[in-house]
């Protein structure tokens, strides 16, 4: 039988002992990790053993916690670790550099070695196909000697990961749901190892914030496979030569095998006091939040600011809620700030904070008394935060942004899906973060730019020519290599923009579109509205037809006229062999539309006033009085029944005598 992927290492590292489970094994370690706030015991621990150097590969000084010089003590333990460290022969990290386990995946990691860390969440290594464990500092500074780690054998369970995370599901939820499943104590003695379809539609970073907290299962690790993600990942830190491809055998033996559906899964939260008190964010009370915290080692990669962003985009933290946010990596915190996300952020009123460890350990932007604190860390057990008397939940990047705005428990649907996403589709505007769609029906193939490795590019290709997409960074792809899509299929999670499915699909299928994404926003908060109230919006919004080529009508090219007029105009054209007119369709907000009306009498009774009329006394306009609004503002008849004139003077002739009730039905006459 085939070799799970940590059997592979473990049995490549392997020095002596058993590899049952359950039984001693030693093993060789390549790599070590420590942070400031327990390095100094670590490392006069090894000053004691009398080695002038480490027996390592690689180990790794952090000075990345506890960077608030409240007295002498901390900067006193910097100056010494920073002393031992070039003594030693170990890597300093120094302040603002980075959080520990973002920064060694970035700079230090490498697919099959073996990582021990002072910190229990040191298994974030897994996300690149490394086996790392978190451990006390005199076992890290027993590893800086060579000597073999002591290890129980664990248990192998694989995670079958299928599906693709929804649009507003963060990795987070892959995580929470595990600790639902398994418990905090669950996982002892295990590993559990991230395999399927599913695991290869993860980035690093997402795969990180899952072995992150891993931890929180009391697993001994958790590894995803060295893979094409993993890849990409080391050519994006320049370091492509120091990836190998590590996978499991495809007849790997297993000691549990758990299926995970990542597509069923959705927003959740761990409630306090424990991570494994998970439940859908949405049946959470909703109770008056008074801290937000995005970030910690957890969840704070590019992608997870950046989606944070776009949720506070054109929004602002709420005036009762204190919203801060602190990112992983001096590396990552110049791309946002590059890429504006930062900018969103202090725009709608987060407060960013030093690149460190801070709150998620106690240090710093400590809860108030009796507070609900709503976190991206990985633990909320009691006094965690600083104060045993708050509560703390932990939420997604995305959902901890929606919560800030909102004031209470929320998801980024609840923002970016609600009343704001009905005004966006209805004023016909370009949604943030809009999805690109295919313009053609073929064969999809991805590949990376070759100018930039961040970059995917989309080709769809049919028997008569192909299309090239460039995918941005972050963004997940919706399609996978050799799927046969048709034309307008989504190829990035996001909303569609409603101009692009009218170009590519038309009028019909935009109608389609735009009355089940509102029909969705409303049913989602229990609102049942018959699709016809919303049909009759839509099409108002379709009624215009830009002219392109006028043919024999009387119209200019670029002239926009109702769509009735434009038909009737073609079949009279048609009729008397003329060449017809040709326009496109065009799609106008509610706005644009009730201005773009054949009556300026209506137009400026809904906005614009003046405008409106100014232009119609300069055009010389002449208002037909064809409508309702504008036949109740001069208060004539509206134009309906008796309003119109051919009814108006209609009589009511009886062909036939009155029946009685006696003729009527058999009983006598009451008349």
């Amino acid at each position: 039988m085939g070799k799970s992927l940590t059997r592979k290492i473990i049995e490549a590292h392997c020095v002596s002992g058993s590899m049952k489970a359950g039984e001693e094994v030693f093993i060789k370690v390549d790599q070590t990790l420590t942070h400031d706030i327990n390095a100094v015991m670590t490392y006069l621990a090894f000053e004691a053993i009398g080695l002038d150097r480490i027996r390592t590969e690689c180990s790794v000084s952090y000075l990345d916690h506890n960077l608030l010089y409240v007295d002498h003590k901390t900067p006193d333990d910097h100056i010494y670790l920073q002393s031992a460290a070039e003594h030693f022969g170990v890597h300093v990290s120094r302040p603002g550099n980075g959080i520990c386990h973002a920064v060694q995946v970035s700079r230090f990691g490498a697919p099959g070695k073996v990582s021990m860390g002072g910190d229990s969440h040191t298994p974030h290594g897994g996300s690149i196909g490394m086996l790392c464990i978190g451990v006390g500092g005199m076992d890290v500074a027993t590893a800086m000697t060579g000597v073999p780690m002591r290890l129980k054998m664990p248990r192998v369970i694989k995670v079958n990961l299928t599906g693709a995370l929804k649009p507003g599901v963060n990795a987070k939820e892959v995580i929470l749901e595990m600790l639902r499943r398994v418990t905090i104590k669950g996982g002892l003695g295990n590993v559990y190892e991230y395999a399927g379809p599913g695991a290869a539609t993860l980035e690093v970073p997402q795969r990180a914030t899952i072995t992150n907290m891993g931890a929180e299962l009391g697993a001994t690790t958790s590894i995803f496979p060295a893979d094409e993600q993993v890849r990409k990942f080391m050519k994006s830190q320049k370091r492509e030569d120091e990836y190998r491809e590590l996978l499991a055998d495809q007849d790997a033996e297993y000691d549990e095998v758990i299926d995970l559906d990542l597509s069923s899964l959705q927003p959740l939260v761990a409630c306090p006091h424990q991570p494994d008190n998970v439940k859908p964010l949405s049946e959470v009370e909703k109770l008056p939040v008074q801290q937000v915290f995005i970030g910690s080692c957890t969840n704070a990669s590019y992608a997870d600011i950046a989606k944070a962003a776009l949720v506070f985009k054109g929004h602002k933290v709420n005036d009762n809620v204190s919203c801060t946010c602190a990112i992983a990596s001096r590396q990552t915190y110049k791309a946002l700030m590059e890429d504006g996300y930062l900018g969103m952020l202090m725009d709608a009123g987060v407060r960013i904070l030093e690149i460190a460890c801070g709150p998620c350990c106690a240090i710093g932007q400590t809860p108030a008394t009796e507070g609900i604190a709503v976190r991206t860390s990985n633990r909320n057990f009691k006094g965690r935060a600083g104060n045993p008397n708050a509560k703390i939940y932990l939420v997604s990047p995305e959902s901890a942004a929606a919560t800030a705005i909102m004031g209470t428990f929320a998801t980024a649907e609840d923002i970016t899906q609600g009343l704001p996403r009905v005004e966006e589709l209805f004023e016909a505007r370009k949604p943030k973060g809009n999805a690109i769609i295919s313009n053609i029906a073929g064969k999809v193939t991805i590949e990376d730019s070759p100018e930039n490795a961040n970059i995917k590019i989309v080709t769809v290709t049919n028997e008569e020519t192909s299309d090239t997409y460039k995918i941005p960074f972050g963004k997940r792809i919706s399609v996978n290599e050799g799927d046969e899509i048709e034309a307008g299929t989504r190829l990035i999670e996001g909303n569609i923009n409603p101009h692009d499915i009218l170009r590519v699909l038309g009028v019909q299928a935009t109608q389609n579109y735009i009355v089940k994404e509102v029909q969705k926003v409303y049913r989602s908060q229990g609102v049942e509205i018959n699709d016809k109230h919303i049909e009759i919006i839509v099409h108002q919004m379709l009624r215009k037809i830009k002219i392109d080529d006028p043919g024999d009508s009387e119209w200019l090219p670029g002239q926009t006229v109702d769509i009735v007029a434009y038909r009737v105009m073609n079949e009279h054209l048609e009729d008397e062999g003329k060449k017809p007119a040709v326009g496109e369709n065009l799609l106008l907000g509610t706005t644009k539309a009730a201005l773009a009306t054949d009556s300026f009498l209506s137009a400026a009774s809904f906005q614009e006033t003046t405008r409106v009329l100014t232009e119609a006394a300069i055009k010389g306009k002449v208002d037909p009085l064809l409508g309702l609004k504008e036949n109740v503002i001069i208060g004539k008849l509206i134009p309906a029944g008796t309003g119109l004139a051919r009814y108006r003077r209609l009589s009511v002739q009886h062909n036939a005598e009155p029946r009685t009730a006696e003729t009527a039905d058999g009983k006598a006459d009451v008349q």
